[in-house]
């Protein structure tokens, strides 16, 4: 993934309506985009564990994958 398309997801992220997913969502985006200089398994473990929407927002960040409509 490239700056501009780091950018792009970001900026889609922002206009989602569900908090937990937009949460999780740019947090895992970030740990992809950055590698394991960003952020700590700690939290990513303890979103995941949390389940629903903040759990589809991390992984769907940590996969690279453009946020969902949620």
């Amino acid at each position: 993934m490239d700056l501009s398309q780091f950018k792009a997801y970001v900026r889609q992220a922002e206009f989602l309506s569900d908090s937990d997913y937009r949460r999780g969502y740019a947090y895992g985006l970030r740990r992809f985009y950055h590698g394991e200089t960003f952020g700590d398994n700690i939290i990513i473990a303890t979103m995941k564990e949390r389940g629903g929407l903040l759990k589809e927002g991390i992984i769907d960040g940590l996969t690279g994958r453009g946020p969902a409509n949620k």
